[in-house]
């Protein structure tokens, strides 16, 4: 990606109108590391475009995807091994848009309030900077991968397993990953407990899609939810999610605003932390690949306490940043392939 003559992070943004490709590269050029190469502002023209200048990251405003393009932008990912961050409007059709996009190899995205980007914040701008210099460097092929069913066929689920809950932390990026692994868990099942990082509306979008796809039920946290067999939550948009014990000696989901820890709200760390001071040796973590250290600590409480622990091995993350941590800080004895992830997992039960 990129040229030969340039360390700069070369961008090519697709939006629907000369002012918008004006307006946003006047905001992200403010980063000397980045160099806004060209614009287009329709789809016809961007394989074109990105076929002559090979940029390094793609911003696409998907108001310009009046259609379901998602085939077309895998083709042009695979084929130019290009980033692509989108910018989507927080409607509907915008949000549905973008969870699609985002399985089909765009690897994030930022909500944005409204078709004309006259309002552009500072917020805003800087936020896709980071995005940009973030994910420039992303492991495109390994996006594609088959996740591996249990490794033994006679599989079952029985109460007696000594495996209370099963806690996730997953990236934005990774909405392909946690569909695939959570597709492979039977309808009888133990809790499972996820944190992901996305604002309400397109929260709700995924669990929708969710559905689809997982033989457990899945359904979005709420306070004082008391946390139930065969069931997925994922955690809710902009709070912090805590497990504890009530006075019956059942474990129930506390959701409290709060600070950002480790950049974020919910945040994997919060927890995985809070899970050790209620079931120890009986939980499993599990810690896919992405940017920052969020959820390595909490995982590394996990093991310290007794419990099972998962991360994403380097080698078949997009991102390496959290799983070089991981390993860094010896967070989990099991440092695993994406596509073993589910398998391993599952070998913890009764057979």
């Amino acid at each position: 990606m990129g040229t030969a003559q340039s360390s700069r992070i070369n961008v090519l943004i697709a939006t629907g109108s000369a002012l918008n490709i004006q307006l946003l590269s006047k905001a992200i050029s403010i980063d000397k590391d980045i160099q806004v190469v060209d614009g287009v502002i329709d789809l016809f023209g961007l394989q074109a475009k990105v076929e002559e200048l090979r940029p390094d990251v793609v911003v696409l405003d998907n108001d310009i995807a009046r259609f379901d393009i998602s085939q077309q932008l895998s083709t042009l990912i695979n084929r130019f091994n290009v980033v692509v961050i989108l910018l989507s409007e927080v409607s509907p059709r915008g949000v549905e848009n973008t969870i699609r996009l985002l399985e089909s190899g765009a690897v994030d995205f930022i909500a944005k309030s409204a078709t004309n980007l006259v309002g552009i914040s500072p917020t805003m701008a800087m936020e896709l900077v980071n995005k940009i210099k973030s994910m420039a460097g992303a492991k495109l092929d390994r996006l594609h991968f088959n996740m591996k069913r249990n490794l033994k066929s006679n599989f079952y689920f029985n109460d007696k397993d000594s495996i209370d809950i099963v806690v996730v932390g997953a990236t934005t990026y990774g909405i392909e990953i946690l569909t695939k692994f959570l597709s492979m868990f039977p309808k009888t099942f133990v809790s499972m407990v996820v944190v992901i990082d996305l604002p309400e509306i397109f929260l709700r979008s995924l669990i929708t899609r969710l559905k689809k796809y997982c033989q457990l039920e899945v359904k979005e946290i709420r306070n004082n939810d008391i946390i139930q067999k065969n069931t997925v939550y994922i955690s809710s948009s902009g709070v912090h999610t805590r497990l504890e014990l009530n006075a019956s000696g059942q474990m129930v989901a506390k959701l409290k605003d709060g600070e950002l820890i480790s950049e974020h709200k919910p945040s994997i760390d919060v927890l995985f932390q809070s899970v050790t001071k209620i079931c120890t040796n009986n939980v499993i973590g599990v810690l896919f690949g992405g940017i920052g250290t969020d959820g390595v600590y909490g995982l590394k409480s996990i093991k310290d306490t007794g419990g099972k622990t998962y991360v994403q091995d380097v080698e078949s993350s997009i991102i390496e940043e959290t799983s070089s941590m991981a390993v860094k800080m010896r967070a989990s004895d099991n440092v695993v392939p994406i596509e073993d992830m589910a398998a391993l997992v599952l070998q913890n039960f009764n057979h």
